[in-house]
């Protein structure tokens, strides 16, 4: 089984769960995994589990994305043309979405042409965006199956799009049951088939170092976070202030 994974940007520090998860897959006996990405990373951060993956990794130039688009306008043009039509039509009420959309659509006709040359016979990407949009378009391309995975800010902030990939995917994956609930009204379950994947860490892959409270003074709480304004971390480190006068959170990280 040769799958494709499409994601916005490779690497990015704060989704180690998406390279956990193609480590997983690629250990599968008889599974060929390659890596698409949309967009340049924003870091140059590396973790050391993905430097195999970065020499690896297929991107696009801004003219490999428009020539990617013209050679399958000339040789699916009714595809083509209807996905860009799908697109347009979705996104047009929000332009600074619509012009991403249409980076991540001749972007994903690249990468549908290079997946061709490889004989991908799967799609999956991570999030509900122009990742997803872009896995939609190279599953319409190919005909092969595409799936994606939910997570939170992409089917939170607004959902353009949306029920179209929903839909039309042979699977999403979502990572609560809360997200079950609030893409069905889109079609998942009653359209299309939903698993729920908790994303986590591997516990022995880290040093744990029992310590223990001091019996007077503040006790100081730091939360990792990749955006503090949008990842619910600042409501939870508000109700964990509440609760003990004496304790004081402090997230750090940047989105």
């Amino acid at each position: 089984m040769r799958v494709a994974y499409v994601v916005s940007r490779f690497p990015d520090p704060s989704e180690t769960f998406v390279l956990r998860e193609l480590n997983a897959v690629r250990a599968r006996r008889g599974v060929e995994v390659e890596l698409f990405a949309l967009f340049p990373p924003k870091e140059a951060f590396v973790h050391a589990d993905a430097a195999d993956w970065v020499d690896r990794l297929h991107r696009v130039s801004p003219a490999g994305a428009i020539a990617g688009a013209l050679w399958w306008l000339v040789r699916r043009p009714l595809r083509t043309s209807g996905a860009l039509v799908a697109v347009l039509t979705g996104h047009w009420h929000k332009p600074e979405r619509l012009a991403r959309a249409a980076i991540a659509f001749a972007a994903g006709c690249a990468h549908a042409r290079t997946m061709r040359r490889f004989g991908t016979e799967r799609v999956h990407a991570h999030f509900a965006t122009y990742p997803a949009l872009a896995a939609w378009l190279a599953g319409r391309l190919l005909g092969v199956p595409y799936s994606f995975t939910a997570h939170a800010h992409d089917i939170y902030v607004d959902q353009l799009h949306l029920g179209t990939l929903v839909r039309e995917a042979d699977a999403v994956v979502v990572i609560s049951e809360f997200n079950r609930a609030f893409l069905q009204p889109y079609g998942v379950d009653r359209e299309t088939p939903a698993y729920l994947v908790h994303c986590g860490v591997r516990l022995d892959s880290y040093r744990f170092r029992a310590r223990t409270l001091p019996a007077d003074g503040p006790v100081r709480r730091r939360s990792p976070t990749a955006a503090p304004s949008s990842s619910g971390c600042s409501s939870t480190s508000s109700a964990a202030d509440r609760s003990s006068g004496s304790c004081a959170s402090r997230p750090h990280g940047s989105g």
